[in-house]
């Protein structure tokens, strides 16, 4: 029993401590490729050609390569071809240009940076290889019978192409282009060649074929699909207006009374404020005739503003916002109709393989 112990808890340690140096491993071989990198470009730099290639080689090989960026394994490889051209291994700068292409068919050396030797090795390595580089979404979801799913296929070089739909074991679902490649292509497929899922989920392979220049299969970019289908999402209801969007649609009575008080407390204070002021004094008739027009402004100001009296500007506006809810409302119910009879497909992409069409 003791000695169970012990081994269950030697394994446990094992379990905790692995990870943690393979994390450190894998740190360590990032800093070595990125020091072999920049010695390498140093070395290029200052014309020794016979180390720079060295020490680019060491930055690209084995698992230490792996940690490079994308970038960072282009510029190693431009650098590496250009290295091997000036010590005189014209072959190899060639091979080198074509892995270049190979890994990223997009790349270009920079002609500012690179003389023409350079750039005419690689453009005759670019022409000799035929690959295609496929960017799609990682996870989407199309609407069956009304969006598309679409791959964007970048080209090295003009040559022929297959681009079709396949089961796991090779059969030919759909082939949704057969022709030539320069430069780009969009390849659209609708989702709806999906009927032979069991239980509403499988797999098909986005299956790419560049065709050599004597018509023969060169290499195959194969990208697993895994599918599921699902019933459209509905769309919610709008939910009602709140009421602090909405005008009064009459008036209320602090106006009108407002109006109505002002007046008569104006008109008031003209006639009695000077006999106050002055005492004794008897208001004159056209003291009287001014109170009574302020009354009578504050009479009418009490007419115009009167409870109750409908606003037609504040009625329009409601009615504009409550029809346009209304639309809304309508638009909603009419949308999810059409999804209830659509399906949902869900399309989480694989890892790619490569077969074939090696430098």
């Amino acid at each position: 029993m003791r000695r169970a112990a012990v081994i269950a808890a030697t394994l446990v340690a094992f379990g905790i401590a692995v990870p943690q140096v393979r994390a450190q491993d894998t740190t360590a071989q990032g800093a070595a490729a990125g020091a072999a990198l920049a010695n390498g470009l140093r070395r290029y730099q200052s014309l020794e050609y016979d180390s720079a290639a060295i020490y680019l080689r060491r930055a690209l090989s084995g698992r230490a390569g792996d940690t490079l960026s994308d970038s960072g394994r282009g510029r190693a490889m431009t650098y590496l071809a250009a290295a091997e051209l000036f010590r005189g291994r014209r072959d190899s700068a060639f091979t080198t240009f074509r892995r270049l292409v190979v890994f990223n068919p997009r790349a270009r050396p920079d002609p500012l940076v690179f003389p023409p030797e350079v750039t005419t090795i690689y453009d005759f390595a670019r022409e000799a290889t035929k690959v295609v580089r496929v960017e799609t979404p990682r996870d989407t979801s199309i609407r069956l019978g009304a969006d598309r799913f679409r791959a964007r296929l970048y080209a090295s070089s003009f040559h022929q192409v297959i681009v079709t739909l396949e089961r796991e074991d090779g059969f030919t679902v759909k082939t949704l282009y057969a022709g030539p490649i320069s430069d780009t292509l969009n390849v659209f497929w609708t989702g709806e060649d999906t009927i032979f899922l069991a239980n509403d989920s499988g797999r098909l392979v986005f299956s790419v074929t560049s065709l050599t220049n004597a018509g023969r299969q060169g290499r195959v970019l194969r990208l697993p699909f895994d599918l599921v289908l699902g019933p459209q999402d509905t769309l919610p209801t709008p939910p009602p207006l709140p009421d602090s969007l909405f005008f009064p649609e009459r008036e209320s009575a602090g106006k009108g009374f407002g109006a109505l008080v002002r007046g008569a407390g104006v008109g008031l204070g003209v006639v009695l404020l000077p006999g106050l002021v002055a005492g004794g004094t008897t208001p004159s008739g056209s003291r009287y005739v001014v109170a009574g027009g302020l009354s009578l402004a504050g009479l009418i100001g009490f007419l115009k503003h009167r409870p109750g009296r409908p606003l037609p500007d504040n009625i329009a506006a409601n009615q504009s916002l409550r029809e346009g809810w209304q639309a809304q409302v309508q638009t909603t119910m009419q949308e999810n109709v059409i999804r209830a009879q659509q399906k949902r497909l869900d399309i989480h992409i694989g890892a790619p393989e490569v077969i074939g069409g090696g430098p």
